[in-house]
């Protein structure tokens, strides 16, 4: 049986209760000690109701811990309601005086006024800004714009919807009322990814996708184009998926060498005549036809060296990498990189290697050429000026 133990515990308190009390005051939730206290004091049921309001209250702030969105849906759903019941119940003593009741009343009337205030200024921002970065702190507006978009280019999609934007799953699929999965580690227009399987759709703020940049399956929108107040815009681009054939069509020279990663390089398009100080553009396309087991802590990219006629390393890029457990079966990235020339070349013919490397566990990944395994495709390049 609990009783009080006026030696440590305050009166009227159990030792726990007191325990709870000063838990409480060292936490960032200290200003609800006046509600744990009334709480506590009252009977048993009341007790019960405490627990509830306490868990309800704490139990979304230890969600939202793992999830980089700043403001999480389970807060404003369930602790800020908690949080609202709680403050109510503990400022409840003060009505019950008749001397501290009009303080009281007045007290919140301040706090209205003044909170009121502060909203509508807010929303003023808001209305300037309705944009931001990543999706977050949309206004509801634009928000319901975007979102709308979505559900409709992806209607057809199976669950969880996949698009590609920049902002986190959880927004997205807010803004849309629909479950969605944006795909993570891309960085268009220089790395993008095919769908293989089913259509892809681009969520683009502030860029735009020009003519075929993500091949002849791509489809615009312009009923859907967006304006915001604050000079954004939205756009909204959809692939339809491609085949292997329909893949390997898309390189200017096919290769199509596959790795010991699950990727196959299918090839790569190359502007030619290249002169000293210029730089080599490049594209490569990479198909997932396999799902490796063990590549869920991979992280895979592309990798480009320029050598001399001797074989010794004038310039080199690292391409994009992708951790490998993203993949998703006959996706296909695509990737454009620019490597520098140095401006003192000589006329002749150079090598372009390129190949796959796991960053995290520094190891290569070797292409099967027909003639066998090999470190890297070699593409050569007619570069360089005469003395």
């Amino acid at each position: 049986m609990d009783r009080p133990h006026h030696g440590l515990a305050g009166a009227g308190q159990t030792i726990e209760e007191q325990h709870l009390l000063d838990r409480v005051a060292f936490t960032p939730y200290r200003d609800l000690r006046p509600s744990i206290r009334l709480l506590c004091e009252r009977q048993s049921a009341h007790r019960s109701t405490a627990i509830v309001l306490l868990i309800w209250f704490v139990a979304p702030i230890l969600l939202t811990s793992v999830s980089s969105n700043p403001v999480h849906p389970h807060y404003l759903l369930l602790t800020i309601p908690a949080g609202h019941i709680l403050a109510s119940w503990g400022v409840s003593p003060l009505f019950r005086g008749a001397g501290t009741r009009w303080v009281a009343l007045a007290g919140l009337i301040i706090l209205a006024v003044f909170f009121g205030v502060n909203l509508n200024r807010m929303n003023e921002d808001v209305a300037r800004s309705p944009t931001s970065p990543r999706f977050n702190g949309w206004a509801l507006e634009s928000a319901a714009k975007v979102g709308q978009a979505v559900r409709d280019l992806t209607e057809a999609n199976r669950f969880p919807r996949r698009i590609v934007a920049d902002g986190h799953s959880a927004v997205l699929s807010g803004m849309s009322g629909v479950r969605v999965k944006t795909l993570s580690g891309l960085d268009f227009p220089s790395f993008v990814v095919l769908p293989g399987s089913e259509p892809l759709l681009y969520v683009l703020v502030n860029t735009s996708a020009g003519p075929g940049i993500l091949g002849p399956h791509q489809e615009s929108f312009v009923e859907y184009d967006l304006q915001f107040a604050d000079g954004a815009h939205a756009s909204f681009v959809r692939v339809q998926p491609y085949d292997r054939s329909a893949a390997l069509a898309l390189p200017g020279v096919k290769a199509d060498w596959p790795s010991e990663s699950g990727l196959s390089l299918l090839g790569y398009t190359l502007e030619e005549n290249v002169q000293p100080g210029d730089t080599i553009d490049v594209t490569t396309y990479w198909r997932v036809d396999a799902l490796q087991p063990g590549r869920e802590e991979w992280f895979i990219g592309a990798f480009y060296h320029l050598l001399n006629p001797q074989g010794q390393k004038l310039a080199e890029e690292n391409g994009h990498g992708q951790w490998s457990r993203r993949w998703e079966p006959d996706d296909i990235y695509v990737e454009r990189v620019s490597i520098p020339v140095p401006k003192d070349v000589t006329l002749g013919l150079y090598t372009l290697e390129v190949g796959l490397f796991d960053s995290v566990h520094a190891r290569g990944y070797s292409l099967q050429s027909p003639d066998g395994p090999v470190y890297s495709y070699s593409i050569l390049i007619a570069a360089g000026q005469t003395d």
